[in-house]
């Protein structure tokens, strides 16, 4: 039992399994919270500072996209082929298409970045320390939202002459189809999770 602030939280340990050294994840759960500790060795200078944040966050979004919310990514899917298919007329099987490219592209740059850049280039490494970051399930939702309708809105814009695409109304797409997955999985993860979020 851990006891913070607001009482008694339970804690849970998660191995991300990606073979890091003395790495691991502890989120202490709440009701309504997820507490995430994330420990670095930057430390001096504002421009340390903002990129801790920055690592913090991302950090804590890829652990959050890697346990509770891997449902977001199944239901942007179908989304995302939904809208592709009845807004921009395309074929069933080019909108399945579509939809799996943007999201594999998109958690693959994410992927690179986390794992690339900050596990391996800058040697971030993290371990349970009090309150860093305290956001709840929601709010960690429309941030993982907010992060992937970039990097989808980087690869279509990219690719949107190669798959022969207009870009209207496509980032229209691309934003509401990851704004009512992250809503959608959300009510998912406060039911199956209700006793642990």
């Amino acid at each position: 039992m851990y006891s913070g602030l607001n009482g008694p939280r339970r804690a849970h340990t998660i191995s991300p399994g990606w073979g890091i050294k003395g790495g691991e994840f502890t989120a202490f759960l709440s009701q309504t919270h997820v507490r995430l500790y994330i420990q670095h060795p930057l430390h001096t200078g504002y421009l340390m500072i903002i990129l801790n944040k920055i690592g913090d966050f991302l950090l804590s979004e890829w652990l959050w996209s890697m346990t509770f919310a891997w449902s977001y990514f199944v239901i942007l899917f179908f989304i995302l082929w939904f809208l592709l298919y009845c807004i921009k007329k395309t074929s069933l099987f080019y909108a399945c298409l579509l939809s799996f490219l943007a999201i594999t592209c998109s958690f693959i740059i994410f992927l690179i970045i986390v794992i690339g850049i900050f596990f391996h280039l800058l040697q971030w490494w993290y371990v349970p320390q009090e309150y860093n970051v305290t956001i709840t399930p929601f709010f960690a939702n429309f941030y993982l939202a907010t992060l992937y309708a970039c990097l989808q809105s980087i690869f279509f814009y990219s690719t949107h002459r190669l798959f022969r695409l207009t870009t209207d109304k496509l980032f229209l797409i691309i934003y509401l189809s990851n704004g009512l997955a992250a809503y959608i999985s959300y009510l998912y993860i406060i039911t199956a999770f209700k006793h642990c979020v």
